[in-house]
């Protein structure tokens, strides 16, 4: 059952992606390429989780909620295996992206969706070595992701309009 939100990348942009993603319900797995990063992004989207409820932006039990719907990988197919949804957030080079997306675009059923965080490349480009890119659509989250309520939605040329609405009901 495809029931889990997968981040690509757990930095600074994929832990506050990650972290909302689970404060909005969604089982989420963190996937970085490797271990301590991967930790690293968890302990980062566990801060982001604290910091809203500091400031009163969610409670403590959608905190603990969030929290226990939180988990980490380093094996791209374990962590895309139960995934209705991904996001990629890493390095903002082209070619980098490229070779995600074409890989995710083999490991994915076409139905799911394949989304970039980029701030400034596009999305027909990041997607072009796909079979499926209509299913790709640049979902970019404003800095830091946890406190700017705001994700910019961008079609790429192959964008499927049913695909780009689903994503803005999200």
């Amino acid at each position: 059952m495809r029931d889990m939100v997968a981040i690509i990348g757990s930095g600074m942009m994929g832990s506050g992606i990650g972290a909302m993603a689970a404060l909005a319900g969604n089982k989420t797995v963190l996937m970085d390429v490797d271990q301590k990063r991967a930790e690293n992004g968890l302990a980062r989207a566990i801060e982001c989780i604290a910091l809203r409820t500091e400031n009163g932006l969610n409670t403590a039990e959608e905190a603990e909620r969030a929290r226990a719907l939180l988990s980490i990988s380093t094996n791209m197919e374990a962590a895309v295996a139960d995934a209705r949804l991904v996001i990629e957030a890493v390095v903002e080079d082209l070619a980098v992206k490229q070779e995600l997306f074409a890989r995710l675009d083999a490991l994915l059923p076409p139905e799911v969706p394949i989304c970039s965080n980029t701030s400034g490349l596009r999305i027909t480009e990041i997607s072009a070595k796909c079979c499926h890119a209509e299913r790709t659509v640049t979902t970019h989250f404003w800095l830091p992701a946890h406190l700017v309520p705001l994700v910019e939605v961008v079609m790429g040329d192959q964008t499927s309009i049913v695909l780009a609405q689903q994503i803005v009901c999200e």
